[in-house]
């Protein structure tokens, strides 16, 4: 990004170098003239600069944001899954009970709505909630 800063910073310097010149150079009969031109070249660098500068800072400070949410985020997922895992544990593969009973599937259902409405729904990401949401309505069906 420094490098793009000063790549457009660069017309800025070499227009005011010619300005600089051009003033001493007053004796000459079309001075003028050419002193108008770098400083429409001056000033337009200076803008070109001046967007770059914006823009670059602009998308700095929304990706170091973006981060900081993402990361804020995670750890409170973190948290509420600790929680979650523990209602799961019905559903466990290496479980020792091979089937799961209806009174369980009912059992962990309702502990899955209580732990979505007060503590980790509103972490979960779009897919998450929509397997919740299958997985409710499969119990409700059944």
């Amino acid at each position: 990004m420094i490098s793009l800063i000063i790549l457009l910073s660069t017309p800025i310097i070499i227009g005011q170098a010619a300005i600089a010149q051009k003033i001493k150079d007053s004796n000459s009969e079309n001075s003028l003239e050419v002193k108008d031109n770098d400083l429409i070249v001056a000033a337009v660098s200076g803008g070109i600069a001046f967007i770059a500068t914006y823009v670059t800072a602009y998308l700095k400070v929304e990706r170091d944001l973006r981060s900081q949410y993402n990361v804020a985020l995670r750890d409170k997922r973190i948290e509420a899954y600790k929680d979650l895992w523990k209602h799961l544990k019905p559903l466990a593969f290496h479980s020792l009970e091979n089937q799961i009973k209806y009174s369980d599937l009912k059992q962990l259902s309702d502990n899955l709505l209580d732990w979505y409405y007060g503590l980790g729904g509103m972490l979960l990401s779009e897919g998450s909630q929509k397997d919740f949401t299958e997985f409710q309505d499969k119990k409700r069906r059944s």
